[in-house]
């Protein structure tokens, strides 16, 4: 019993596939519309497809089962009830957006101690990671800033498996291959993304938050109890390194990731307002239309122009919910896989993007099964 939690260990290291710690958001980038539609596709052109999506399957939707749009007009009031609330809520999300803006940018209003002790923070940080760089001098752009940390990783991992090849432990040789070619998998495909990006941009931002530094920190601390004995002393002074660095690594990636969420809801607030002053103007055009009866009642195309002209400002009131709807997919995406779990591995316990099911899962409905079965009458 005592040896369960080291034979877990060697399974956590040593059976992981190297394919569930590639970044997921370049997973993402290589996959089709899903991936482009969750993440990696610009925002407002998201928001210009669910549109257009919308508005091509109301008019399919009222090609097939036509409905009478002038009786609607004129002998109910549902149509103006529909339109009018849409209005009001249109006016109520943008009150609360700026309202939800107006307390972020009052966070920044601060007083000279408090923006004092800011700079004194960041400062010291910087003065951290001197020791990682040869120069001296710390990178002031993310992209730059995060290769560092993770040259840092990437040399102690090839340190601690040169110090470890000799040893005659061959287990802890095992673990130590496995853990660095794991990390070295990882390194390599963040640093190509930070590389082919432009310094400041959100895509930036992802690539550090989808680098999984909580598996790294519960494994090499794992192959340090395990192999405690057995370890050389420069080794265990690699892994201290290492650990350090990781704990640097998270406390830049929890700035950065705080970074994309102010530029995000920056980019919302800003695309939101464009937005709704026009839809808001053009509902209000449209209801005084309808209670005016400008609106011709021909065919065109087979097709009623009422019928498409009450769809259009249907699409168009729908606007402001779409381009808030498109921002906010993202941010869970990324709340979801970017956890500040610190050392503990959740992101493995949960549903994966891409709509697999999860180890933990699947082992809880076997043990579902199992239980049901062995209700069963023999």
């Amino acid at each position: 019993m005592e040896d369960e939690p080291l034979e877990e260990g060697r399974r956590v290291i040593r059976d992981v596939e190297v394919d569930q710690h590639v970044p997921m958001f370049e997973r993402l980038r290589k996959g089709g519309p899903r991936q482009w539609f969750l993440v990696t596709g610009n925002r407002l052109v998201v928001a210009l497809a669910l549109l257009v999506s919308v508005f091509v399957a109301l008019i399919a939707l009222g090609s097939v089962r036509t409905l009478e749009m002038r009786t609607l007009l004129t002998e109910t009031t549902t149509i103006q009830t529909l339109f009018t609330t849409l209005l009001s809520g249109i006016i109520l999300l943008v009150s609360i957006v700026v309202s939800v803006n107006s307390i972020v940018l009052s966070q920044e209003l601060t007083s000279i101690e408090q923006q004092q002790g800011r700079i004194e923070s960041s400062m010291e940080f910087r003065r951290t990671i001197e020791e990682y760089v040869s120069d001296g001098v710390p990178p002031t752009t993310p992209p730059a800033f995060l290769e560092v940390l993770l040259d840092t990783v990437g040399n102690r991992v090839d340190d601690l498996e040169g110090l470890c090849s000799g040893v005659p432990d061959e287990a802890l040789q095992a673990d130590v291959d496995a853990f660095a070619e794991k990390v070295r998998t990882h390194v390599d495909e963040v640093e190509t993304r930070l590389e082919g990006e432009a310094s400041g941009t959100a895509d930036i931002l992802l690539a550090g938050l989808s680098y999984d530094y909580s598996w790294q920190l519960y494994a090499i601390r794992q192959i340090r109890a395990e192999h405690e004995d057995a370890l050389p002393q420069a080794a265990v002074e690699v892994i201290d390194d290492m650990l350090d660095a990781l704990k640097q690594f998270a406390t830049g990636r929890g700035y950065f990731k705080t970074l994309y969420y102010e530029q995000e809801f920056a980019n919302l607030s800003n695309a939101l307002l464009y937005v709704s002053l026009p839809a808001i103007v053009f509902m209000s055009y449209f209801l005084l239309a309808l209670d005016a009866a400008q609106i011709p009642d021909v065919q065109v195309f087979g097709i009623n122009s009422l019928l498409v002209y009450i769809i259009f400002a249907y699409t168009v009131a729908l606007a402001p919910y779409i381009v808030f709807t498109s921002y906010l997919i993202r941010s869970t995406v990324v709340a979801r896989r970017t956890l500040g779990a610190g050392p503990f591995v959740v992101r493995h316990d949960t549903v994966d993007v891409r709509g697999d099911r999860s180890a933990t899962e699947e082992e809880s409905d076997e043990a579902a099964r199992d239980v049901e079965a062995a209700k069963e009458p023999t």
